[in-house]
């Protein structure tokens, strides 16, 4: 099983996004990661900056060990890019959760990053990385394929909800994450989260078992 999300964060809480801080109108988007034991070697597209300006922006950081112009493409910038992880960084968080990064952008002041879990329980366990950091962590996406059929019978929301609930291990024995933790990743109240789950539970029972389940009523 393997679930897709769509996260978001605050740039000072990524490495390479404390760096690139003094580009506040660029736009930066991961090519490729490749994470070693200290240090992670990312190569990225900078738009809307010139080479000058990026050069200025990574000057004298403490995260960038080495970074260098690869190619230039109608005015977008090519790097790679070697920034050391600090400890309690969110590329640290996707190593340790064992998520999967498979792109990232940057702009206005946040990061967006698309990523794989094929780790049951893997996005609450960077869920709570983040929690524990003080890393703001919003999910503004998740996607998985172990609800087949739910698309006629859940609301975006309730889908949403489960699949939220699922992947960060709130329906494991014992209980890996909480209803407070699935409600903060999804930035609602453990009220609201209770009740989509409640329905979609329901709708999900009514769609597999109304038939049978309606010999016992």
């Amino acid at each position: 099983m393997s679930v897709l999300a769509r996260i978001s964060i605050d740039e000072d809480d990524f490495e390479l996004g404390r760096a690139l801080t003094g580009l506040p109108e660029a736009v930066v988007e991961l090519e490729r990661v490749i994470p070693t034991a200290e240090a992670a070697v990312p190569y990225f597209w900078v738009h809307s900056a010139t080479a000058e300006e990026v050069a200025e922006a990574v000057a004298g950081t403490e995260y960038v060990e080495e970074v260098s112009l690869v190619d230039e493409v109608d005015d977008t910038l090519l790097y790679r890019c070697t920034f050391r992880l600090i400890e309690g960084g969110v590329v640290t968080g996707f190593i340790e959760s064992g998520l999967t990064l498979l792109s990232g952008t940057g702009r206005g002041g946040r990061w967006t990053f698309d990523v794989r879990s094929e780790k049951h329980g893997a996005l609450g366990e960077f869920q709570r990385f983040c929690a524990e950091r003080d890393i703001r962590l919003r999910l503004e996406s998740l996607t998985e394929d172990v609800l087949p059929g739910a698309e006629t019978t859940l609301t975006d929301a309730q889908r949403e909800a489960l699949s939220a609930a699922f992947a960060a291990g709130y329906y494991d024995s014992p209980r890996t994450a909480t209803l407070e933790d699935v409600a903060g990743l999804l930035d609602i109240s453990r009220q609201s989260l209770a009740e989509r789950l409640r329905r979609g539970t329901r709708n999900l029972l009514e769609h597999e078992l109304g038939a049978e389940a309606a010999e016992f009523g």
